[in-house]
């Protein structure tokens, strides 16, 4: 039994250094300011996880989904896509006035379709200015 208890503990202390190895690549990676800038560009809740561990600089346990996937789409490499409201408000009369909802939405698609082109869509993110 000694050997398996060895064993085990140093199994489990050598999970417990690539745990706080990957940790500390997280951290490093999150506080690049590259990264830092997409924080912007995530959703609030999604931002204040990642908020919380940069200040904490620990992980919870267990970790959450919804945590990994922030880490995830801040990591990504997100663009910004600034929208001006004076474009969205000629896009949409583009066609004149008045407009069925149809037509709004096939002009607004229209719009959304023309920033995106070329683009990665996954990663962009609108920004109405």
């Amino acid at each position: 039994m000694g050997i398996a208890a060895n064993a085990l503990t140093k199994l489990d202390d050598d999970l417990d250094s690539l745990l706080a190895a990957w940790r500390q690549t997280l951290l490093d990676n999150l506080d690049d300011p590259i990264i830092q800038a997409n924080f912007t560009l995530l959703k609030a809740g999604d931002r204040q996880m990642i908020e919380a561990f940069l200040a904490s600089r620990s992980l919870a346990s267990p970790i959450a989904p919804g945590f990994i996937a922030a880490v995830q789409e801040a990591l990504s490499g997100l663009e910004r896509v600034a929208v001006a409201n004076e474009d969205i408000k000629q896009a949409l009369l583009a066609g004149g006035s008045p407009a069925t909802p149809d037509e709004l939405r096939k002009r607004f698609e229209t719009f959304i379709n023309d920033r995106c082109e070329g683009k990665d869509a996954g990663k962009l993110r609108f920004v109405v200015e």
